[in-house]
């Protein structure tokens, strides 16, 4: 579905253009009609040719209600800048023209109205106005003759055609700005917004961000119908089963329990309208409005780069964001719009500031201290999704994330104190190593667990505490050696059936470690062959083994046995390293000899 919206001037026409679209009139409250004035969002909804619906969204055009107006907007897909056509541009016309460039709506259409009312000079005056702000055809409306409103319909169809489809609005958990808080007779408390990001279900848990209680969705209704999901881009309104009506609020966040991406301070990128009365100074208050929610909040951090400018928002209270969400600024006094940006960052390095490596993530991994980073803590800070984890010189494992200059780092300060002791064994604790690599002590082991066995696999040892080096590691002593070969020669005249290693061991009276030692070097070498945690065997007789087995044509575990003359202590292990080793493939009772 896509989301419409209307904008501009205050009397503009822009309830009666609604109406003349859609044949629904937008404004629910008695009051609006009483006043012919729209003061609370309205709703409407359009039949697209292809078979889907249009949501429209009414916004209020006087200058008290901005703030309603970007609740509304801050969904727009497609918004129709309304002007009248005798009146011309006005200074909501101007200031809700900035706000929909601010949020970044993906298009805007012109829309002159009362055409029918204007003479043609107005309308061409009205018109050329338009064009030196905004590109694009303009298109001329009467709404109560309905001159007009057939192409701007068929525009319209055409505008939902070409909008590129933006996967991050279904993928990822539901983030809805609540903008109303009702009691529905014969239903119960109601909160509705536009769900811009994700899908809610009928059954789902969910929570409020000001009342973290966890609810479960009862109903859900979309332009008066009862529906049991609803994706991204739709009005809807959302029964919780338990909600009181004091429990909402104007400015809440429906989402789910666990939603991880809530924040007081986050790093901005920041763009200033142009003549706006923006007047810097550290510490300046200003109102932050994102989807439905307005507080006042303080700016720091002021920085411009070639790119942009940066800025850090402390808000009096937490936060509910979504990857690239747009926000609005407004000044306190007078109350207008003066700006606006993205969120960017919800875990800023230092409060007050926005770091050198924060303005360009790029760099971020380079010039960052510690420079090995959890990647939890980062997809929090930039909200991440999995496929936002960057590639190329970035690597990630156990957890952590660094740049490949790290390794280079590490590389050439362990070669240092390699060549300082000079072929003597040293250990380094890991409180020395975190000082000197400059990073944190709890992500030395995990860091280093992937760094040693990629540049110092064979040289460097890592133990749950230390890393230790030992010119002689690999190579065995003469007590080792003996050891090793002593099993070598025991191990080859028992052939097929020889002890246990642990009777070995019994029989041969020496250090444990030594034998360990020894019994482990014979099969790296390849002299025997681990055949399970009990039992090694001589490689010859390893390899006749499977000579005479590939002779036959399949087993069971006792014609097995047989076929090669041992007992079942033998017979089973055996098996069971030949089917692992793929000498037989295993089916039912049966053992099958694979034919190479």
């Amino acid at each position: 579905m896509v989301l419409i919206g209307t904008s501009g001037h205050v009397d503009h026409g822009k309830s009666t253009l609604v109406e003349a679209l859609t044949g629904i009139n937008p404004m629910h409250l008695p009051e609006e009609h009483r006043r012919e004035l729209t003061i609370e969002l309205g709703f409407a909804h359009l039949q697209h040719p292809d078979g889907y619906t249009l949501g429209i969204v009414d916004v209020p055009g006087h200058e008290k209600l901005v703030k309603t107006m970007i609740s509304g907007a801050s969904g727009f897909q497609i918004a129709l800048w309304v002007v009248d056509a005798r009146e011309g541009l006005m200074p909501q016309s101007l200031e809700h023209l900035g706000i929909l460039k601010l949020l970044s709506v993906p298009r805007i259409i012109p829309v002159v109205t009362k055409a029918g009312l204007a003479t043609q000079d107005e309308i061409r005056d009205t018109t050329q106005a338009i064009q030196r702000l905004i590109a694009g055809p303009v298109r001329v409306v009467d709404s109560v003759s309905k001159v007009g409103i057939p192409q701007l319909q068929d525009a319209l169809f055409d505008a939902c055609r070409s909008l590129a489809l933006d996967a991050s609005r279904v993928e990822g958990s539901p983030y809805m700005p609540v903008d109303r808080c009702f009691v529905l007779k014969g239903v119960g408390a109601v909160v509705t917004g536009t769900l811009v990001r994700g899908e809610l279900k009928v059954g789902d848990s969910v929570s409020l961000l000001s009342h973290r209680v966890e609810y479960r969705i009862r109903s859900l209704h979309n332009h008066n119908a009862v529906v049991n999901s609803i994706k991204a881009g739709h009005r809807v309104g959302v029964h919780l089963h338990g909600l009181k009506l004091e429990d909402a609020r104007r400015g809440d966040v429906l989402t789910t329990p666990d939603y991880p991406f809530r924040s007081q301070r986050i790093n901005v990128t920041l763009e200033v309208l142009k003549d706006s009365l923006f007047r810097w100074k550290p510490g300046l208050r200003v109102h932050f409005l994102a989807g439905s929610l307005e507080m006042e909040c303080r700016l720091w951090g002021l920085v411009h780069t070639d790119e942009s400018t940066w800025a850090q928002v402390h808000l009096p209270e937490e936060g509910c964001f979504y990857h690239g969400q747009r926000f609005i600024l407004r000044s306190t006094n007078p109350l207008i719009t003066i700006g606006g940006g993205t969120i960017v960052d919800i875990a800023p390095d230092r409060p007050r500031r926005v770091t050198e490596p924060e303005q360009n993530r790029d760099r971020y991994f380079e010039l960052s201290r510690p420079a090995v980073f959890e990647l939890a803590a980062l997809a929090k800070k930039w909200m991440w999704k999995p496929q936002h984890v960057p590639g190329g010189d970035i690597r990630t494992a156990s957890g952590l994330l660094w740049h490949r200059k790290m390794d280079d780092l590490t590389a050439a300060k362990l070669q240092d104190w390699i060549s300082s002791v000079k072929g003597e064994p040293a250990e380094w604790s890991f409180p020395s190593i975190s000082s000197a690599l400059k990073i944190r002590e709890e992500h030395v082991h995990s860091y280093l667990e992937t760094f040693v066995t990629d540049h110092f696999k064979g040289i460097l040892t890592l133990t749950s505490n230390t890393l230790r080096y030992d010119p002689r590691r690999g190579e065995l002593s003469e007590v080792e050696r003996r050891a090793a070969e002593d099993l070598f020669a025991r191990l080859r005249a028992a052939r097929l059936q020889p002890q246990r290693l642990e009777e070995y061991f019994a029989e041969s009276q020496i250090d444990r470690k030594v034998f360990d030692k020894a019994a482990a070097r014979l099969v790296k070498d390849g002299r025997v062959v681990r055949i399970s945690n009990e039992f090694v065997l001589e490689t010859s007789a390893w390899e006749a083994l499977k000579a005479q087995v590939r002779a036959g044509s399949s087993f069971t575990a006792s014609e097995f046995g047989k076929h090669i003359g041992v007992s079942r202590k033998y017979s089973v292990p055996y098996l069971e390293c030949l089917n692992r080793s793929g000498v037989l493939r295993r089916q039912g009772d049966r053992h099958i000899v694979v034919h190479q």
